[in-house]
């Protein structure tokens, strides 16, 4: 008999014993044997599962912000109080749709005054002869309104030149900021091919001399040192002799060094030289370090790009502020002519008809810059897309050149979190992302994929960067730099054997469970876990496909008892 059977055959014992006592207890030993549920009464209710392979996931919660793919600032070219806004944000417009209107009663007093200059002009053409003196009243009207007019031509004159002024001198620093960021493109692109360059060159070398692949390893190459080369020579000494000089003294210790690989040093002494002359060292020739280089090159373009985006935006910008700047030009020059032809008829003894002509004409073209800057106080969208930032209040001042609006052209937004390395190593392009709800369960219908993972640590949070491009459900609810909890399986243990959480116990920090043989007896059994979540966690030793595995404690639970599932038990006392 092996040790194990004897060691079966001593547990079942034990019920034996146990029931023999508690039948003497009862009041005879005849009574032990009444019914077969007495016996039934021992055994120990318990869940039963049988351990199967399968997959486990670990879902874990970031923090992170939303940003809009693309967006447009939308900004006054007027100051003054918002007198409403039609939009909000998440709100879907379309190019020339009407965002708000800031209060333009002074402008339309000036087109009113303007269409009055008109007006006067053409009825004192009709009867200049007979009405002089009215016709020289109504042009001391006409100089005062024009003077007003001429004025807010000029003021409007010096707000746009020095807003030209500011518009170019930012031009000057974002086309500065541009070749600066060419050059770091162009810096990233040389290091990075020349490390290519290198590493394939050199690859042999280090794989054969793996002490290189460090500066400090390769240094010692370059100079011909090599610490492990280094030999200690103790030259025996004479003890027995104590007349002996030699054995009352220690000699010095002599070293002996290994010859210098001279092939080596030389193939270290180039490759030092070609690294220190691209500004690089050794430990980027490997697939990490010209990821790395790589993921330089990427991010030094993206600036380069958005550098010189920024040109095109100023041009356009600079080229309104020019139109403007030559029309409010020809409209000074204009008014002036008109308040000359005004002064000209209120002091001349009669007026002819083509002066009359010549007022109309310029009082026509103050309507016309009227209007002009009356259109300035409604604002409209530019473009088509989602009303991403609303800036302006209604009833509270707007002011010019800040943005009142932002319109994104995409309806997908771009998500930002920082993960450890571990999460970094485990996830990949295109995992899963979702967003956290309020009540916090998992919104299924707002999914992303990753699109970028940092390979480089953020030197602020210490973590890795992961991007996401997420299609959100409701778009209202997000705007850009909101505050969102992203949700991603961050590890999963796969094909391996899972139990539910509760089956497994603890003493003295080894995990154990209890597995049942092909008795019905309880066997205490240590395992070693690994992945684990709420409800399963995974088993790495000390069990088996197809164990039973006990998965719900009972008091009377412990190693040898014996054990039976309740549907089992109601079975057998309805069949009794």
């Amino acid at each position: 008999m092996t040790l194990k059977k004897m060691n079966r055959k001593s547990n079942l014992k034990k019920p034996v014993v146990f029931l023999l006592a508690f039948c003497l207890a009862a009041g005879g030993l005849s009574g032990c044997g009444k019914s077969e549920a007495e016996k039934m009464d021992s055994k120990v209710l318990v869940d039963i599962e049988t351990a199967a392979p399968g997959t486990l996931s670990v879902r874990t919660d970031y923090i992170g912000s939303v940003e809009p793919g693309q967006s447009v600032d939308v900004t006054p070219l007027v100051s003054g109080t918002v007198k409403k806004v039609n939009v909000k944000v998440g709100d879907k417009v379309k190019a020339g749709d009407v965002l708000c209107k800031f209060d333009d009663t002074s402008a339309d007093l000036s087109v009113k005054s303007a269409e009055d200059a008109v007006n006067t002009a053409k009825a004192g053409k009709s009867s200049a002869q007979d009405q002089q003196a009215a016709a020289k009243a109504q042009s001391k009207s006409s100089i005062n309104t024009l003077k007003a007019t001429l004025k807010s031509y000029e003021e409007a004159l010096d707000k746009s030149r020095k807003q030209l002024k500011k518009m170019k001198s930012a031009k000057k620093k974002v086309i500065k900021a541009a070749k600066k960021a060419q050059k770091a493109y162009a810096d990233a692109k040389t290091m990075y091919k020349t490390a290519q360059a290198l590493y394939i060159n050199y690859q042999s070398f280090l794989e054969a001399n793996p002490d290189c692949r460090t500066s400090v390893g390769l240094n010692n190459a370059a100079s011909g040192f090599n610490p492990e080369d280094v030999e200690v020579e103790i030259p025996d000494v004479d003890v027995t002799d104590p007349d002996s000089d030699e054995g009352d003294s220690t000699q010095a210790e002599e070293t002996t060094q290994a010859p210098v690989d001279k092939t080596k040093q030389k193939t270290a002494q180039a490759l030092l030289k070609s690294l220190s002359k691209a500004g690089l060292t050794v430990e980027y020739l490997s697939e990490t370090g010209l990821e790395a280089l790589k993921e330089n090159v990427s991010d030094a373009e993206s600036a380069y790009n958005a550098a010189s985006g920024g040109t095109s935006q100023l041009d356009g910008t600079i080229a309104s502020l020019e139109s403007s700047i030559e029309q409010l030009k020809s409209q000074i020059k204009s008014t002036r002519a008109s308040l000359k032809s005004a002064k000209d008829v209120a002091n001349a003894s009669s007026i002819g008809s083509e002066v009359y002509d010549a007022q109309i004409d310029a009082a026509e073209t103050g309507v016309e810059a009227a209007e002009y800057q009356k259109d300035m106080y409604i604002i409209k969208a530019p473009i088509s897309g989602i009303i991403d930032a609303v800036n302006v209040t209604e009833n509270e001042m707007g002011a010019q050149g800040y943005a009142a609006f932002t319109i994104s052209e995409s309806e997908t937004m771009l998500a930002t979190f920082y993960v450890t390395e571990e999460v970094k190593n485990y996830v990949r392009i295109g995992d899963v992302v979702n967003l956290k709800k309020a009540d916090g369960t998992v919104d299924t219908d707002t999914e992303g994929a990753i699109t970028n993972i940092g390979t480089v640590v953020d030197p602020q949070k210490g973590l890795f960067k992961i991007t996401a491009l997420i299609v959100p459900s409701d778009r209202k609810a997000l705007s850009g730099g909101t505050s969102v909890t992203f949700s991603i399986i961050s590890n999963a243990a796969k094909n391996q054997i899972l139990i539910p959480f509760d089956a497994v116990y603890y003493e003295d920090g080894q995990a154990y469970i209890y597995i049942v043989d092909g008795d019905n007896i309880a066997r205490r059994t240590d395992v070693t876990t690994g992945l684990y979540n709420e409800d399963q966690i995974a088993v790495l030793s000390g069990i088996q496909v197809g164990d039973r595995v006990v998965t719900s404690w009972a008091s009377g639970l412990k190693d040898g008892a014996q054990v039976e599932e309740p549907s089992k038990s109601e079975e057998q006392s309805t069949e009794k």
